[in-house]
């Protein structure tokens, strides 16, 4: 074959990879929102970093690595308990969890036959429900 064909095979093989991605996290979205269980998840990590984050196009449609626009990006860790197994899972750049902190919780959902498939629950507003622990009581403090 001649070098025209491998780049248009590589191509093609590509955009069949990124198809199947797609079709898979549309597949487990439906299994989720038709078969899903909802639990609640505690936050057990909370960080952040400055990362470069997408491209812009640079001379003559090019990307450049110095167009990447630096944004400061956060991480969270949650774990919740199913059927007596822990589960972890991580959510990146997720700008309404900033505020939340280490014991807040957060509602999954996952797959009853399958835990390891969890996603975060979103409210109709597109934001994750965090559920913030009430303090106790100074009584109750003073009993413990």
């Amino acid at each position: 074959m001649n070098r025209v064909k491998w780049i248009l095979l590589g191509v093609c093989l590509f955009g069949m990879l990124i198809g199947a991605a797609v079709a898979y996290s549309g597949y487990v979205k439906k299994r989720l929102d038709a078969d899903g269980a909802e639990t609640r998840a505690v936050l057990t990590a909370s960080f952040s970093r400055t990362e470069c984050v997408g491209y812009r196009p640079g001379y003559r449609g090019r990307m450049h690595r110095n167009f990447r626009e630096k944004r400061t990006v956060y991480y969270f860790r949650y774990r919740f308990r199913v059927g007596g197994a822990d589960y972890t899972g991580k959510v990146r750049k997720t700008e309404n969890l900033m505020t939340a902190r280490i014991g807040d919780s957060v509602v999954v959902r996952y797959l009853p036959d399958d835990p390891d498939v969890h996603r975060l629950v979103r409210s109709e507003d597109s934001k994750y429900r965090v559920i913030r622990p009430r303090p106790r009581s100074r009584a109750r403090r003073s009993a413990s």
